[in-house]
């Protein structure tokens, strides 16, 4: 308004015609530059939200004019690896948006928070609360328009692992509430989530930027998996720094490790990093180069010392997984560079996740401007009934035999950038001795996991494209094995192998397997 009345009593404003309009353009430009610096980017940010308002607007009117589209599918999609139910291009789905303002989400629950004191922290209270939830009288329609559902009871209660892990597999996004003592789990079901398929991942733009930037720029990294307090370090000092707490404490950290510690619960907590090669400046790894690639890493891994300062990851992220979904749940980075470290952990982590069989990435909340960066990775916005449906034909049960279940990531397991970048748009074809005369990868794959992956077979039984672990260790006594699970994807295939490295490596260089 002060913009507007203070051009409108410019020489300006009288003039009329497009020279008038240029001059009344100029006239607001000025008055805009005499406005502090803070109300300057107050202007721009509610013109940043008018503009997502109607982004949203258009896109919202365009879903309702549009047919009614058959239930979600769970058929298989030649996007995600093999072996992998997906959400693919070949899957009928409904038509989501990519975009909710923060008004939207939360205008959608507009009672926010219901907190019963007789509500306490139990499996059997919490399926009579999403009994409720899903009827269809007065109070069920109420109860829905809520997104906070806080139970009561005694501190042991509210932090017991297996009920929170029953919370996150029943679609719950918890976070905490309170400072200090008083500090407590506040479960959301969101009225929204930020749901990521691979066919919309592979179509983004900016994916596909990243990937290519990845390709040329030839600086290799590597993801590694773990549990470890560190890492949650890491977070907890950049979130304090950056927006003065972390609603991800200590306590609940230490109630996922809990939790995922259980064998017989469908739950596991991953602390994700990103580790980067110090001046890399190799061209775009081919298949036949990854061998090369993965020697380095190992001899990083086996050779870590003090001299080494214990080398520290450059962005990372925590998350958990419920059967074949995966959920982020908070991330950080170190200082902002050219590099944009962020980004390439979200964009590797998504490669790895579609290779590892992961059927979806769930992102949690899905608001811009404030999670815009989420929209750039392809995600699109689910309504709360269409995510637990989609959620339910993906988890598999929540109690569980020890060891049976998907074998998703697991603390240990590595994905190097040579590997990840494998197929991704533009990557080099199959030369030749990538692949044997008449078998495809994962035919190959299979032979080779099936004769290598156990490092106890008698050598006599081994493929011969396979070096005894006992053999290549010393053969080279550089290639000691790191002391962790490594894990490496070719395309569709993926090996599993705690044995020496000449003995784990992608057998389409049919060098070694």
């Amino acid at each position: 308004k002060l913009l507007n009345s203070s051009a409108a009593a410019s020489p300006a404003a009288q003039t009329g015609g497009a020279s008038g309009r240029a001059l009344l353009g100029r006239a607001m430009e000025q008055a805009f530059a005499t406005l502090s610096s803070d109300t300057q980017e107050e202007v721009r940010r509610k013109q940043r939200e008018k503009k997502l308002t109607k982004l949203a607007l258009r896109q919202a009117a365009k879903a309702a004019a549009a047919p009614a589209a058959p239930p979600l599918s769970a058929s298989a999609s030649a996007s995600v690896g093999a072996g992998a139910e997906g959400i693919g291009a070949g899957s009928l789905q409904k038509e989501f948006p990519d975009i909710i303002t923060l008004e939207a989400y939360f205008g959608a629950c507009p009672y926010g928070r219901f907190r019963d004191p007789n509500l306490a922290p139990t499996e059997a209270n919490l399926e009579l609360l999403l009994s409720i939830l899903k009827g269809k009288d007065k109070q069920a329609l109420q109860l829905n328009q809520c997104n906070y559902f806080q139970f009561s009871g005694p501190k042991a209660a509210l932090w017991d692992p297996v009920f929170n892990a029953r919370l996150a597999y029943e679609g719950f996004f918890t976070i905490t509430s309170g400072r200090g003592a008083s500090n407590e789990p506040l479960p959301e079901l969101q009225p929204f989530y930020g749901v990521l398929t691979w066919d919309n991942f592979a179509a983004s733009k900016h994916v596909r930027q990243t990937l290519s930037r990845l390709r040329r720029g030839g600086r290799e990294y590597r993801l590694v998996v773990s549990s470890s307090l560190g890492s949650w370090e890491l977070l907890e000092k950049y979130q304090k720094d950056k927006h003065g707490t972390n609603w991800l404490t200590k306590q609940y950290f230490e109630m996922m490790q809990k939790a995922a510690a259980d064998p017989s619960v469908n739950f596991q907590v991953h602390c994700i990093d990103l580790f980067a090669a110090e001046g890399s400046t190799e061209p775009q790894p081919t298949r036949h180069s990854v061998r090369a690639s993965l020697m380095s890493w190992w001899r990083v891994g086996a050779s870590r010392s003090a001299s080494e300062g214990e080398r520290r990851p450059v962005a990372g992220e925590i998350g958990f997984s419920i059967g074949k979904v995966y959920t982020s749940l908070s991330g950080w980075t170190g200082e902002r560079t050219a590099e944009a470290l962020g980004t390439v952990q979200l964009v590797l982590l998504g490669r790895w996740l579609q290779q590892r069989g992961y059927v979806f990435w769930s992102l949690g909340h899905c608001y811009s401007p404030g999670m815009e960066y989420k929209r750039q990775l392809g995600h699109r916005i689910y309504p709360r009934a269409d995510f637990l449906e989609l959620l339910d034909k993906h988890r598999g049960a929540f109690r569980r035999a020890a060891g049976a279940g998907f074998a998703g990531l697991a603390d240990g397991d590595v994905g190097a950038s040579a590997v990840l970048l494998l197929g991704a748009e533009g990557e080099a074809g199959a030369g030749p001795g990538d692949v044997g005369e008449g078998e495809d990868a994962s035919s190959c794959a299979s032979s080779c996991s099936s004769s290598c992956s156990s490092s106890s077979s008698p050598s006599s039984a081994r493929s011969p494209h396979c070096s005894s672990p006992s053999s290549s260790a010393s053969s080279s006594s550089s290639l000691s094995p790191p002391p962790s699970r490594h894990v490496f994807s070719s395309g569709r295939s993926e090996f599993k192998s705690s044995a020496t490295a000449s003995s784990v490596l992608c057998c389409r260089t049919k060098s070694a397997c």
